[in-house]
């Protein structure tokens, strides 16, 4: 190909990355800015028994997972079809309408159909890694959608923060309409500072769930990604579900629990980002099998220790290094799950894998609220250790499966 072809073609993709990593970074900064505080949004509602608070949090949380399990394999389908950047536009301004509407909420149960409208609507970072993996050239993916995490996790330290500050200050209601706008932002930003791109294959026109199903039920090493992936997730996802709860226990009813909650998420999210960066360099001397066994080892110590934690410093201390160990495991298992999805089913596979993970979403926060009314909050941190070590011991003796074969490169 001529070098000016080349050059072009060179600045083309790194400028959609540029922006789509800008445009994720406005949509899960505000998105982030909204959802931590859903069990609190509750109390302001109405509700006040303490059990209750748990059960309402599970809920709010399994609803948009459902809701995003539903809908997210046939957007993956779609966007194989007609783009990926027309689905990335729906997902954000889709995303910017059902957050900014709890600013309107009265009653919990208006919450949980609003959330459960996000789920079927949602789904930005999908479709982002999608089109990430379908621009990039091969040599540059997994820098790539480091990148993307990076911004990921970058707006995911902001957001809990702003928004903590934002409700102490002047109310809920108010931190969902700003979380609105940062979506609707976003979703300005995904539009005007992209192009679209024609796919590489005919035959990705003609993309089906179908085909997408098949492709993963017979392939070892997306099927045992999926598993892990989804392990790591439903741990997570209770661990986050109640980690306001929990702050709200440790620093009593005097402090500004909302700023404190948004502190915490912000460091874990922080140390995150570092930890997605750190985890390009480790997978050039560590295998990725190796680099998520050690991660997600690493993690379940950090759960344990959390599930023992007794002040609000402590546990600043321990989400620092167990979001080091996060950032680098889901950025090695995404750059994994990439390379092991055919080209010409990119969206598909991720569309799948977003349903799958919007079940271990729906599972994580279930299982946690029925150990957190049963045996208190602690209990929950005991669940994403137990969860992580299992993902960890999948990746390690389910050996090279959990990657694609190195010969595989050749064909991208």
């Amino acid at each position: 190909m001529h070098p000016n072809v080349d050059s072009q073609q060179s600045v083309r993709w790194r400028r959609t990355l540029r922006n789509i990593c800008l445009a994720e970074f406005l949509a899960v900064t505000g998105f982030n800015a909204a959802t931590p505080f859903l069990a609190q949004y509750a109390q302001v509602l109405g509700v006040t028994a303490s059990g209750d608070v748990e059960a309402w949090a599970g809920w709010f949380s399994a609803v948009f997972a459902a809701g995003m399990a539903i809908s997210a394999p046939i957007w993956g389908v779609l966007a194989d079809r007609v783009g990926h950047r027309i689905i990335l536009l729906r997902a954000l301004l889709g995303d910017a309408v059902t957050v900014g509407a709890l600013a309107l909420a009265r009653t919990p149960s208006q919450v949980l159909a609003l959330r459960f409208m996000n789920g079927l609507v949602s789904g930005s970072v999908p479709a982002a890694y999608a089109m990430i993996s379908m621009v990039t050239p091969f040599a540059e993916r997994a820098s790539a959608l480091g990148l993307l995490q990076t911004s990921i996790f970058v707006g995911s330290s902001v957001g809990p923060t702003l928004g903590g500050v934002l409700a102490d200050t002047s109310g809920f209601r108010l931190t969902y309409v700003v979380s609105g706008l940062f979506l609707a932002i976003a979703g300005a930003v995904a539009w005007f500072g992209t192009r679209h791109h024609s796919h590489a294959h005919g035959s990705v026109q003609q993309a089906s769930l179908l085909a997408g199903v098949r492709t993963v039920m017979t392939s070892r090493a997306l099927a045992l990604l999926f598993v892990i992936r989804a392990l790591i997730t439903a741990g997570f996802r209770g661990v986050t579900t109640y980690m306001p709860l929990f702050v709200q226990s440790l620093s009593g009813p005097d402090s500004r629990v909302t700023t404190l909650t948004g502190v915490a998420f912000t460091v874990n999210m922080m140390t995150t980002a570092l930890g997605s960066i750190g985890s390009g360099r480790m997978a050039r001397r560590w295998s990725l099998r190796g680099l998520l066994t050690a991660t997600a080892a690493g993690a379940a110590l950090t759960f344990l220790c959390l599930a023992r934690v007794s002040d609000l410093r402590s546990l600043l201390w321990i989400q620092a290094v167990s979001g080091l160990l996060m950032g680098a495991l889901t950025t090695a298992s995404v750059a994994a799950l990439s390379v092991a999805a055919p080209r010409d089913q990119v969206g598909a596979v991720f569309g799948l894998e977003s349903t799958v993970q919007s079940i271990a979403n729906i599972a994580g926060p279930l299982a946690a609220a029925a150990l957190a009314v049963a045996f208190g909050l602690r209990s929950v941190f005991v669940l994403a250790a137990m969860l992580t070590a299992i993902s960890a011991a999948f990746s390690w003796f389910g050996r090279s499966r959990t990657v694609a074969p190195e010969s595989s490169e050749g064909n991208r």
